[in-house]
């Protein structure tokens, strides 16, 4: 894990490696992208998963090499597939829910 010297820091380099890396990615998968939000990431060994909500429609999870930034998709969904796998119990599974509708909101008003 990388260790930065303020938050500024860890916003700007996430906001680089959108830039220059994650939504050229995701434009080579969709084409064109009217709207992408941030669903999750996660940290595991070598890399951050990442999962966005596209286009209001699709969720596309992919994995960021900590070493150079290069992404490797592990699959696309749509909104319908993911709902059904954060059903259930659980506080962390009723906060991926709440967030899901919420960025369903958002992307409809886009």
């Amino acid at each position: 894990m990388k260790e930065y010297e303020s938050v500024e820091k860890i916003l700007h380099d996430f906001s680089q490696l959108e830039k220059n890396n994650i939504f050229p990615f995701l434009r080579e998968e969709f084409g064109t992208i009217n709207t992408a939000y941030l669903l999750y990431q996660a940290i595991d060994q070598g890399v951050d998963i990442y999962a966005y909500l596209v286009n209001g429609k699709s969720i596309i999870e992919f994995d960021v090499s900590n070493t150079d930034n290069s992404i490797s998709k592990n699959e696309i969904i749509t909104v319908e597939e993911y709902a059904k796998t954060i059903q259930g119990k659980g506080k962390a599974k009723l906060v991926a829910r709440n967030n899901l509708n919420a960025l369903l909101k958002k992307a409809i008003t886009q």
